[in-house]
């Protein structure tokens, strides 16, 4: 395994014989929420700028309701879209300010997107683009966040 694939195949061969010493979670723990996304395929293909802003802007609000849920706040915005041949391409971007709005989310991937420059990609689209808050950090106490 070490041959195969260096220190990674060591760490691979102790778990699979039960010999690593890391140590166990407790039952109860759950992993902290570092990121926040959504992604949907769409049944049917996107023709114009408003279709894809409907879906950006729906996306958009399940991670608003997901940051506010785990009291984090976005930093960044990032999309991905795959047309139907399964190209994708992927953008991402830090906020000028950390939000949990919703519209100031899907601004920002409306603006990663940039028409202009990529509605002919999404135009095949069988896979609506997907916006993720890309990094989330806990949000300051008793400050408001937009």
């Amino acid at each position: 395994m070490h041959r195969q694939f260096g220190v990674n195949g060591d760490a691979l061969w102790l778990y699979a014989s039960g010999l690593d010493q890391s140590r166990v979670m407790h039952q109860d723990f759950v992993s902290p929420v570092k990121s926040v996304g959504r992604g949907i395929t769409c049944n049917a293909d996107l023709f114009n700028e408003e279709e894809v802003w409907k879906v950006m802007l729906a996306l958009s609000q399940d991670i608003g309701h997901k940051l506010r849920l785990h009291g984090l706040e976005a930093t960044g915005v990032q999309i991905f879209i795959r047309n139907s041949e399964l190209y994708h391409r992927q953008y991402q971007e830090k906020l000028p300010l950390p939000t949990r709005s919703p519209l100031l989310i899907a601004q920002a991937a409306r603006e990663l997107f940039s028409p202009a420059l990529h509605l002919d990609y999404a135009c095949e689209s069988s896979d609506c683009p997907g916006n993720k808050s890309h990094s989330a950090r806990p949000a300051p106490a008793g400050q408001p966040v937009p």
